[in-house]
């Protein structure tokens, strides 16, 4: 048996990955306590529990160094009734101060998410996002963009064009989204889109456009399955635009695109006409 310096047991001290489909079962943060080197992934229902124990007990003492992933899934509807705006905060700074992966499987954890994040505060670890058949504005978006400058791929619907969006054609909104980008340039090279069958098949293209804009490391963009036919419409529209050299303005770097499979999931790949590094 082993025990802490404060004499607490240390029930799993070489615990990697903690995968629990249903409400943390124990009473304390007996599951997190002694493997501060050890644990890579937590896969977890958000209730308020692990809120407290993740963010009150003794786990949070230190950052987990090691930890790598954690996926989120919401206890619906109890997650809606005790987490506050500054709680949030604190969670996710907690969390994303050490994670390269996170992935959110609910709508309420992610609008909480966006809202929460610093405008000030960014975190350099994450590299992967993944907001998981979740809605997200051109917006949050953004905010997404600039939190974890390092992004290298993110998993998210087709943002909406809301609020200070709203009524702009495509060169407004671009001009908009550059005045709040200012000098950051994204890093993000995937864009996988969790749900295309959301939006009218122009509203996507007009989108793709101005994300591809956006972030000038962009490369590829991934679908889910069952939508090729939806993709080749959306691909189409998207080789005519620039033929027509309808966005150059939007999308002086891009050349071309073309479409792909790989393991059955349909791509479109982006051709610049210069190399942007990292």
């Amino acid at each position: 048996m082993m025990l802490s310096p404060a004499g607490r047991l240390i029930a799993f001290p070489h615990l990697k990955v903690a995968e629990i489909g249903f409400r943390y079962p124990f009473a304390d943060d007996i599951l997190f306590r002694g493997n501060n080197k050890m644990l890579d992934c937590v896969n977890v229902v958000l209730d308020s529990k692990i809120i407290n124990i993740l963010l009150f007990d003794r786990w949070v003492n230190g950052r987990k160094p090691y930890l790598r992933s954690m996926v989120l899934f919401a206890a619906v509807p109890q997650i809606s009734q005790f987490c506050s705006t500054s709680m949030y905060r604190q969670f996710f700074d907690k969390i994303f101060g050490s994670v390269k992966f996170f992935f959110s499987h609910s709508q309420h954890i992610t609008d909480s998410l966006v809202k929460s994040l610093d405008p000030y505060q960014h975190y350099d670890n994450m590299q992967v996002f993944s907001l998981i058949n979740c809605t997200i504005d051109l917006s949050q978006f953004l905010t997404v963009l600039k939190a974890f400058p390092r992004l290298i791929r993110i998993v998210c619907s087709v943002p909406i064009c809301s609020g200070v969006f709203v009524g702009k054609n495509t060169k407004e909104t671009f001009s908009s989204i550059k005045s709040i980008l200012g000098d950051f340039r994204p890093r993000v090279a995937y864009w996988m889109i969790s749900d295309p069958k959301k939006l009218p098949i122009d509203q996507i293209m007009e989108l793709i456009i101005l994300v591809a804009g956006a972030c000038p490391n962009l490369r590829g963009i991934n679908f889910g399955l069952r939508v090729e036919e939806r993709v080749l419409d959306i691909y189409t529209k998207l080789c005519r635009s620039i033929q027509l050299a309808q966005h150059h303005d939007i999308v002086p770097t891009i050349k071309s695109f073309t479409l792909s499979y790989e393991m059955s999931k349909p791509s479109i790949n982006i051709t610049r006409t210069k190399n942007i590094s990292f």
